[in-house]
């Protein structure tokens, strides 16, 4: 789906949005079966974004690592200068 115009955003948008009503009354419909005391709303609705948060958990510890690895990166070349510049340059680098 083209994504290249505002009009096109806001469709896409709106598919989703109905996607995710659509799981939610399917969840809610289960859940109404029950008997009142132990119908969940807050089952239905964590069943219906379960898969979402579930989607994305790995991308936000990768997206996470990654802010701390660039820094401590960083961190470590500049050590490397900085000892380069001081003549205690070890062997290894050449």
């Amino acid at each position: 789906m083209c994504l290249c115009t505002p009009a096109c955003r806001l469709l896409s948008f709106l598919l989703a949005v109905q996607a995710l009503n659509r799981r939610f009354d399917r969840f809610w419909a289960q859940q109404r079966t029950k008997p009142p005391a132990s119908a969940s709303l807050f089952a239905a609705c964590a069943r219906t974004v379960a898969p979402l948060f579930l989607t994305a958990t790995p991308l936000k510890l990768l997206n996470d690592a990654s802010q701390f690895v660039g820094p401590a990166m960083l961190t470590l070349l500049l050590q490397l200068v900085a000892e380069a510049q001081h003549g205690q340059a070890h062997p290894w680098l050449g």
